[in-house]
């Protein structure tokens, strides 16, 4: 095994976002099945926490506590389902399009995906400090009538961006590595998943909604 190989092992949290598809084919062999459950949960409540700010939950909910303990119980749920749905659709797309990795492969590889959107966790501890129930609620009077935090805002959701544009680039070299292909014919897996799902979606969206 060589130097590069032991440190990816060692470290995959830090050179996964440096080297994806390096560390990937690393962690293949070396992932345990508590430590690949642990990756999907903490996505799972990093997107539901992301969803809770993003819908204003807290205009329905005052207590930012049970805003938080309700995204972790779901977040877990979420995750789960989320890479069984996920990992299953790109692993049979990329077939289609000459991919020659296998499902255990690619269930691992996504779960390792997800880190940027884990490591978002980190930035609610300095948000939750600074504007507290607000990160929840559509009207944010403190945030906006003080210009730091307003710049601070914004800087934060700047750096929001940066995490979401770099998990969809690790995601498609992930796929891309257990498939033998290039990161380009991962987005395509990607978005030959999402055409899939598209049916479901609508119908859902004409059940929940009457559209």
């Amino acid at each position: 095994m060589s130097e590069s190989t032991k440190e990816q092992i060692k470290s995959p949290w830090i050179t996964l976002w440096t080297d994806p598809r390096t560390t990937i084919q690393a962690m293949l062999p070396h992932t345990r099945k508590s430590q690949m459950f642990i990756l999907i949960f903490l996505f799972g409540i990093s997107i539901f926490l992301d969803q809770a700010s993003a819908r204003n939950v807290g205009d329905h909910i005052p207590n930012t506590i049970s805003i938080f303990i309700g995204s972790i119980i779901l977040g877990i749920l979420y995750g789960y389902i989320y890479w069984f749905i996920f990992s299953t659709l790109v692993y049979w797309t990329g077939k289609w399009i000459g991919g020659k990795g296998n499902w255990k492969d690619m269930r691992i590889a996504i779960a390792w995906s997800g880190v940027p959107m884990i490591a978002k966790l980190i930035l609610w501890v300095p948000q939750l400090i600074l504007f507290g129930h607000e990160m929840f609620t559509s009207s944010m009077p403190n945030t906006t009538s003080n210009p730091t935090l307003l710049i601070l805002f914004f800087l934060f959701m700047a750096i929001d961006t940066i995490i979401v544009v770099w998990y969809y680039i690790i995601t498609c070299k992930s796929i891309g590595q257990v498939h033998g292909f290039s990161a380009w014919k991962g987005l395509l897996s990607i978005f030959l998943s999402f055409l899939i799902l598209l049916p479901f979606i609508v119908f859902i969206l004409l059940l929940l909604f009457g559209i």
